[in-house]
């Protein structure tokens, strides 16, 4: 990347960044397809988020309906919501899509 002026670097950082933080709401919902206790789903991913970062992540997604969070003991155990379900599966088939025109174009 060092042949790229700052403003350059600034425009990929930001576009890596999103990326990575849109891959990181689908891997949370399909993990969730089955209930996890949240430090097992923070374990189960990789690159494995900071924790802070999975902490907003199920805040934001309990919050738009996506997932669910029932404690057992100490312990919060997520789920995903039918409605969780329906926005994995809109997001996968626009990946996949997405995908299908990337490879296609090269």
């Amino acid at each position: 990347m060092s042949d790229l002026d700052a403003f350059e670097r600034l425009l990929v950082n930001r576009t890596e960044k999103a990326v990575e933080y849109g891959f990181l709401w689908i891997k949370v919902l399909k993990r969730l397809k089955r209930p996890h206790k949240y430090v097992e789903i923070q374990r189960s991913l990789n690159p494995r988020p900071h924790l802070a970062t999975l902490h907003a992540t199920l805040l934001m997604m309990r919050k738009m309906g996506l997932v669910k969070r029932q404690k057992e003991g100490h312990n919060s155990v997520y789920s995903i919501t039918e409605k969780g379900e329906k926005v994995l599966q809109r997001a996968i088939n626009h990946l996949r899509k997405q995908m299908r025109m990337i490879l296609d174009f090269s």
